[in-house]
């Protein structure tokens, strides 16, 4: 499991994120690869949450070259086609630590807020989630209040 902080330049106000994979799509990325444009960390984004034009994501850090090498295998594609599958669960088991949650306005897009990553988090797909917007509304509710 990588441990890595988040890098200064995921800030409010502010998109320094190059997206390098996406692993699901709904009208937007909403599983992705992706890393910081100034100091290339990389992270793994899993929404969990959604309104309109906000999304909220899970941020994992990820070893850079763990990310390249799945990319890489990704590319290069196989005859097997569980193989990938396969080779992004493990990717995704390995990098498991959430150690934040992003929102993101996608229209703009630009971060709204970055906060800790709390212990109740539910770790399921987006695709197995209401996307009603609650978490939204709590992430803004805790940015408020600090």
């Amino acid at each position: 499991m990588y441990l890595m902080p988040i890098c200064e330049h995921l800030r409010s106000d502010s998109y320094p994120l190059i997206i390098d994979w996406v692993f699901d799509d709904a009208q937007g990325f909403t599983d992705c690869l992706a890393h910081c444009r100034v100091c290339h960390r990389s992270y793994l984004l899993e929404m969990l949450d959604w309104r309109r034009n906000l999304r909220l994501f899970r941020v994992s850090c990820t070893d850079p070259g763990q990310s390249e090498r799945l990319m890489r295998d990704l590319e290069q594609g196989s005859c097997d086609l569980s193989r990938a599958a396969a080779e992004s669960e493990q990717f995704r088991l390995a990098n498991s630590k959430v150690v934040a949650l992003l929102l993101l306005d996608t229209r703009t897009p630009r971060i709204i807020a970055l906060v800790p990553a709390e212990d109740d988090i539910p770790r399921h797909c987006w695709r197995d989630l209401p996307c009603d917007g609650r978490w939204i509304e709590r992430v803004q509710v805790s940015v408020a209040r600090s």
